[in-house]
């Protein structure tokens, strides 16, 4: 149950960052956070889904949230405006847009709960 803990710790602490310096929560902090909580890890549940669990739980009372992906997608040059206008209709970030051969590409920051839209 201690090296599930761990592995769910690690786990927290690879997806999330601190909202407000923008740099990643350590390991140590959401080992006190989660034990304040009194979070039991379950054996016979996956410790991904436990992990992701723990986010949620831990948004809500500490400054911790999901670190954004970084996502670049290609697509044919006249459908920019389009792919551009649903992108930001995301909250997206964009860091960065290239075109050149017909193609467009964009490279783009956005909260992981959006990449099912995105992908649409």
């Amino acid at each position: 149950q201690e090296s599930l803990l761990k592995e769910i710790c690690t786990m927290v602490a690879e997806k999330c960052i601190n909202p407000q310096s923008k740099r990643p929560v350590t390991i140590g902090v959401v080992e006190r956070a989660l034990s304040e909580l009194h979070f039991n890890p379950v054996l016979n549940k996956p410790a991904k889904k436990q992990a992701l669990e723990a986010i949620k739980m831990l948004e809500g009372k500490y400054p911790i949230e999901r670190a954004p992906m970084a996502l670049k997608l290609t697509f044919p040059a006249s459908a920019k405006a389009e792919v551009k206008e649903k992108i930001q209709g995301l909250d997206a970030l964009i860091e960065r847009e290239d075109e050149r051969d017909g193609l467009c590409s964009l490279v783009f920051k956005i909260h992981p709960e959006k990449y099912r839209e995105c992908d649409a």
